[in-house]
């Protein structure tokens, strides 16, 4: 049923499936805990404006995180294994998820901030998995193995708004609260160390032996100057697509009023239009055009999108309009990492995919602040900032197109 490159890859997967069903639970809860006057978790004083700065600078605790970790962790996992690293990892994201719960029962702003920054500091396992990909399969193939990841971090994203918006609702149950879906994440956390530890092989063949400073990590960007234009491109692209994702649940919410399930079920239906364009789509097309090519169209189509989705003033366009959206960005996003692990050497794949972590989540710290400002007096102005940039990695990749072609020969 499953080629031996997949049978290898599969615990990992199934990492990623629980990493992002824990990192997805309160997605659909943090607009209700700022911005709901009755349930927030902070004073009734404060102003709309104010909740919507918190919360913007709140949904930036994360990707800080995994900005400082990813370059560190993906380093690493070249030096000392992918198995060892991503079992250290994961024990920092669950102590993250601890913290994190704690500081929701308690309302502690600044112990949800540190448990959220923690998580995402360990937070590696995709860019593990994406260099065990690079180990271990043939360039023919690994468009597919990238969808196979991407394809878990979406069932992720199906499964942890829907099951999150029902654990933080407490009129289903008295016991159920904001911490409630942190502590069910670090017990996914906690699961996916036990699927390591005894389901999983070490696929690093050739490990660095060259021991660098802690901070080396974070100037691999500037040291790659063969990756600066697709990581450019990917900067871009990361600030279209963390622009929806942060920025579409607050639109709905202060646009059509919709409530936290109304939330969760929308998060889970655009989930699902991408699930199934990484399984029919991705493929096929990566047989017919170039990474590059796949990342620049669609990252222009994906623009195009993000208006078609606001443009139209009744809640029911979602029904058409989200799918959309769900299928350029399973194209441009897939396709836009494997243009990176393309054109990286080969025994730099962890520090190279780890980097590429870091410049998406710079993208969605400056996407939570930004967008936070900007939406507290025009909901829909973060998806169309999030088209522009979009339009504006089409441009990169395209401009760029020659250069590129000769790094990758």
């Amino acid at each position: 049923m499953f080629s031996p490159v997949t049978k290898r890859l599969l615990p990992y997967s199934i990492v990623i499936l629980l990493g992002y069903v824990g990192f997805s639970l309160p997605l659909p809860i943090l607009p209700e805990m700022f911005l709901d006057p009755e349930k927030s978790i902070l004073p009734f004083s404060y102003s709309l404006t104010k909740r919507n700065i918190l919360l913007g600078l709140f949904m930036s605790s994360y990707p800080l995180g995994q900005f400082f970790g990813a370059p560190v962790i993906g380093k690493f996992s070249d030096m000392i294994g992918r198995k060892k690293m991503i079992i250290i990892s994961l024990c920092g994201t669950t102590m993250g998820y601890l913290v994190t719960a704690f500081g929701c029962t308690f309302s502690t702003l600044g112990i949800i901030f540190f448990g959220l920054f923690l998580c995402g500091f360990c937070e590696g396992n995709v860019a593990i998995a994406q260099s065990v990909i690079a180990d271990i399969t043939e360039k023919e193939k690994k468009t597919f193995h990238f969808g196979w990841i991407n394809f878990f971090v979406c069932l992720g994203f199906i499964i942890g708004p829907f099951v999150g918006g029902k654990l933080a609702d407490s009129s289903s149950s008295r016991f159920f609260t904001f911490a409630t879906p942190f502590w069910i994440a670090a017990l996914m956390t906690l699961t996916g160390i036990m699927i390591i530890i005894w389901g999983s092989q070490e696929t690093l063949r050739v490990r660095k032996q060259k021991i660098e400073p802690f901070f080396h990590s974070f100037t691999f960007l500037f040291r790659s100057p063969r990756l600066r234009i697709v990581y450019l491109a990917n900067f871009f692209l990361a600030l279209g697509f963390f622009s929806f994702f942060r920025f579409m649940p607050v639109y709905l919410e202060r646009t059509f009023d919709f409530s936290i399930s109304e939330l969760a079920y929308a998060m889970v239906y655009n989930s699902i239009a991408f699930a199934i364009s990484l399984l029919i789509f991705v493929n096929p097309l990566s047989k017919r055009f170039s990474a590059r090519s796949l990342t620049g169209i669609f990252s222009l189509f994906l623009g195009i999108s993000f208006i078609i989705f606001i443009f139209p003033s009744y809640s029911g366009s979602i029904y058409w309009s989200v799918p959309i959206v769900g299928f350029c960005l399973a194209i441009s996003m897939t396709n836009g990492s494997v243009l990176v692990s393309d054109m990286a050497h080969g025994d730099s794949q962890g520090e190279a995919m780890g980097s590429l972590q870091a410049v998406q989540v710079s993208a969605e710290i400056l996407t939570g602040i930004g967008g936070g400002l900007v939406a507290a007096s025009f909901p829909f102005l973060p998806l169309c900032i999030g088209a522009a940039m979009s339009v504006i990695c089409f441009m990169i990749l395209h401009v760029n197109r020659k250069k590129i072609q000769e790094a990758i020969r």
